[in-house]
């Protein structure tokens, strides 16, 4: 890999390594406020939702979290300010064509990927919802709709989210491991 596509490439952690430390501690503050969740089985949900975006990368072929949720579920998952993920050939394993990528075309499809990476994890936590606890259509959308509510009020700065979290539950951003 050369300095550029590494560099591209690394990018993507960042953006992950932000967008855990800003959707995390909101589902957390969702499940408790809106479904009166506690402590114990947030963190277990969380956990269970980190397997299920590693689960991802373990499929062959390769699918996103975003697939996985709608095959599994029927639901495709629609944020406001997203398009479908169908548009897009590295988030729909079945558009995918196999071959490979150029240095450039590489650049370009992580600099995309990383704006994708918000959507992929919570479609993460909403696998692991309907997988573990049963939620449907009706659950998952208001525990969207939550999530939204607090990422438009609190925009993209991770450590409003973990003062958030402290203040509205008894959690730590420490116990969710971020």
């Amino acid at each position: 890999m050369n300095r550029t596509v590494l560099n591209a490439y690394k990018k993507i952690g960042v953006e992950m390594n932000k967008q855990v430390n800003i959707i995390l501690p909101a589902a957390a503050v969702v499940l408790w406020k809106q479904f009166g969740w506690r402590k114990v089985r947030i963190l277990r949900r969380l956990v269970t939702t980190s397997k299920v975006v590693n689960e991802c990368g373990q499929m062959g072929p390769m699918k996103s979290v975003m697939q996985m949720l709608e095959e599994e579920t029927g639901i495709e998952l629609q944020l406001s300010g997203y398009p479908s993920y169908h548009e897009f050939s590295y988030l729909d394993s079945n558009k995918w064509d196999g071959k490979g990528l150029t240095k450039p075309q590489m650049v370009a499809m992580y600099g995309k990927m990383a704006k994708w990476i918000a959507p992929q994890i919570i479609a993460g936590i909403c696998l692991a919802l309907y997988r573990d606890e049963g939620f449907g259509a009706e659950r998952l959308g208001r525990f969207i709709s939550g999530l939204d509510a607090i990422r438009k009020e609190l925009g993209e700065v991770p450590k409003s989210y973990k003062e958030l979290l402290e203040k509205e539950t008894d959690i730590k951003a420490a116990d969710l491991q971020i």
